[in-house]
């Protein structure tokens, strides 16, 4: 895990949350809010294998 929304903050993973991860030269960063759920954002090739992997629907796997 590279980052993290401070994990003392008052509101962690009730109203907001944040990680990033890194392999190399791969990133992915996962932020949760309670007004727009999880967004998950990276590079194609990273997320694509995500879809695969979860048997994501294309509903659910929408670019932002």
């Amino acid at each position: 895990m590279a980052k993290q929304y401070n994990w003392l903050a008052f509101d962690k993973g009730i109203d907001f949350d944040s990680y990033t991860l890194k392999k190399g030269k791969q990133t992915l960063h996962f932020e949760w809010s309670n007004w727009f759920e999880w967004e998950i954002e990276g590079d194609d090739d990273v997320i694509q294998s995500l879809i695969v992997s979860f048997q994501l629907s294309e509903k659910t796997a929408s670019k932002c």
